[in-house]
């Protein structure tokens, strides 16, 4: 609610513990992580090189040195760390078991066989899609109840207005839990922070190995006190707003030719150097997964771009993963802060209309403690 750091948690309960003379809180950061049950995350810093990118995993427990040697051969054992770059990952194992041990955790698992439909023939959730109920047919991997799928996304965001730095976390959400109880456990699988994207082949490379360890092995729990079984998981969905996910197929961006993981559409260069998918392109061939997987191969064999596509992603290694069903079409910015933000000012703008529309906003009397308080629909139009 307050946002507070976990130092200002622990001042707090000092003075309170100091207050009232015994240790009723506490009082450092091991205490207080054992509290919440944070003790058993499995975290790692994974180093890679940060001139030739290659991935150089864990330093050896005992040296604490690097076990490997890069390509470029600036990162090392025997090298100093001035080009060593890191990223921080926390195994979902130990998350997923904590999760696994709430109560009545079992039965919200079961969400999507009790589930009531407003509309029979309406998108509800993910489990309408073509994706979903294709792995749910009998003798396919979600057929049984105690297999479960992931979302996963990842985005950058800026750590401060004024700095270039921006965090890159992996979001995991379990698609069987009930909608309300996605949100609440979402999972988190690694971070990485820096003035530069990350390279997704390294970022998500120890994510992959555990989502295959998870597939081959999974995890085995107690749904009830008689009841013991071994629940395998997959990936089936990733959401990705543009720019992250051609970084994450290893693709040209929107903004290149053969741009669009979905098609074949070529796009076609404007006078101004703008390049655009014009009405006559779109009812082009549809890419397919093995399609998509082939020119993955060939592209890496050759090292040339073939439709669009210029290396191997790491997607490719995640266990009955679709690449093209799977990378979902983000929202947000396509329609939300696009088509809609583009048409608004004809649907509503007119003055009287934009008057009206205020007047109803400004009614919203939001609790004081809300720092942020209706604004006029004008702010939003521009």
């Amino acid at each position: 609610k307050n946002h507070l750091s976990y130092e200002a948690t622990i001042d707090i309960f000092q003075w309170i513990n100091s207050f009232h003379n015994a240790n009723l809180l506490p009082a450092d950061k091991t205490s207080l992580w054992k509290m919440l049950g944070r003790k058993n995350l499995e975290k790692s810093r994974r180093y890679y090189c940060k001139s030739c990118t290659e991935y150089l995993g864990l330093k050896d427990k005992k040296t604490k040195l690097l076990k490997i040697q890069c390509s470029c051969k600036k990162c090392g054992p025997k090298q100093k760390e001035n080009h060593l770059g890191h990223f921080l990952y926390i195994g979902l194992t130990s998350q997923i078991k904590q999760l696994l041990k709430k109560p009545n955790i079992a039965e919200a698992l079961q969400y999507r066989f009790h589930r009531k439909k407003k509309n029979i023939d309406s998108l509800e959730d993910i489990y309408d899609g073509q994706n979903y109920p294709d792995l749910c047919k009998p003798g396919k991997f979600l057929e049984n109840w105690h297999n479960f799928s992931f979302t996963f996304n990842t985005d950058g965001c800026s750590v401060s207005e004024s700095s270039r730095t921006s965090a890159w976390p992996i979001f995991i959400q379990i698609n069987e839990l009930p909608p309300h109880m996605r949100k609440k456990y979402i999972l988190l699988a690694g971070i990485y922070v820096d003035d530069h994207h990350p390279p997704m082949s390294n970022f998500l490379r120890p994510f992959i190995v555990e989502m295959k360890k998870l597939f081959k092995t999974g995890i085995t729990w107690n749904p009830t006190d008689t009841t013991e079984v071994t629940s395998r998981m997959i990936v089936v969905t990733s959401s990705l707003d543009s720019p992250a996910r051609s970084d994450v197929t290893c693709m040209t961006r929107f903004n290149g030719y053969f741009g669009c993981l979905y098609c074949y559409v070529p796009g076609k260069t404007l006078k101004q150097g703008k390049l655009v998918y014009p009405l006559e392109q779109s009812f082009g061939e549809l890419r397919l997964d093995s399609q998509i997987r082939a020119d993955t191969k060939y592209a890496f064999k050759e090292c040339i771009k073939i439709n669009g596509i210029k290396g191997i992603s790491p997607l490719i290694s995640l266990p009955l993963f679709n690449i093209r069903r799977g990378v979902v079409v983000e929202t947000m910015h396509a329609v939300f802060l696009g088509v809609v933000q583009l048409h608004k000012p004809y649907y509503i703008g007119d003055p009287n209309t934009l008057k009206a529309i205020d007047y109803y906003l400004f009614m919203i009397k939001p609790p004081s403690r809300r720092s942020r308080k209706p604004r006029s629909i004008k702010t939003y139009l521009q």
